[in-house]
């Protein structure tokens, strides 16, 4: 059974009969292992896989046995113009986004060695905050044709400001990484609060942090 591609309309039973899922940087890492459980254990979840390069996404997508439940989607979340084609396209071929998974991230790893502590804040911050919040607030008109909208934060346990004010132990020195965490828990916070009837929360993955 060929994969679909987004090139080709689903037909309205099956859009109505699925739950659409979008994962951001989904192609590798954790958004990979997000995609590739939804889809192999949920039949009746079409899931995107958001990811910057798509030929990346395919290659993926193989790689996990071309489920016909997975589509990978072009998406750089720092990029306004591709949120907008992402919005676009979801719009078009399914009407609606039942569950956003924010995951794409940085810790600012793939910096050179020489960069200085205000490029990391400033990277992980534009990343981390300040585009997942954008992607996600453009996304709302899509998830408010859901029956019951979610919005996944990935986060971690190094967010917590009472977790790192209470520590014995060692914290992570990449304190600009868990900074931008903290504000995604209050970005997350924000639209639970906006849409109270939405599932809206954050999730901590350890495995993250490795």
């Amino acid at each position: 059974m060929s994969r679909p591609g987004l090139e080709h309309r689903p037909s309205s039973v099956a859009v109505a009969t699925k739950s659409i899922i979008l994962v951001t940087g989904g192609n590798t890492g954790i958004g990979y292992e997000i995609v590739k459980k939804l889809a192999l254990e949920n039949p009746n979840f079409q899931v995107l896989m958001g990811c910057r390069d798509t030929n990346k996404g395919e290659e993926a997508a193989a790689s996990m046995g071309a489920p016909a439940n997975v589509n990978p989607i072009q998406l750089d979340i720092t990029d306004d113009e591709s949120i907008e084609h992402c919005y676009l396209a979801i719009n078009q071929h399914f009407g609606k986004l039942d569950v956003l998974i924010n995951n794409a991230a940085t810790a600012a790893q793939h910096l050179p060695p020489t960069a200085t502590l205000r490029e990391k804040y400033d990277l992980t911050h534009s990343v981390n905050v300040t585009s997942t919040a954008v992607l996600t607030e453009r996304l709302i008109p899509l998830l408010q044709k859901s029956r019951l909208p979610k919005i996944i934060f990935i986060s971690t346990g190094l967010a917590s400001l009472t977790a790192t004010a209470e520590a014995k132990g060692h914290r992570s020195s990449a304190v600009w990484y868990s900074a931008s965490k903290s504000a995604v828990n209050a970005v997350m916070a924000f639209y639970a609060k906006t849409h109270p009837t939405w599932k809206v929360n954050a999730s901590d993955i350890p495995s993250m942090e490795r």
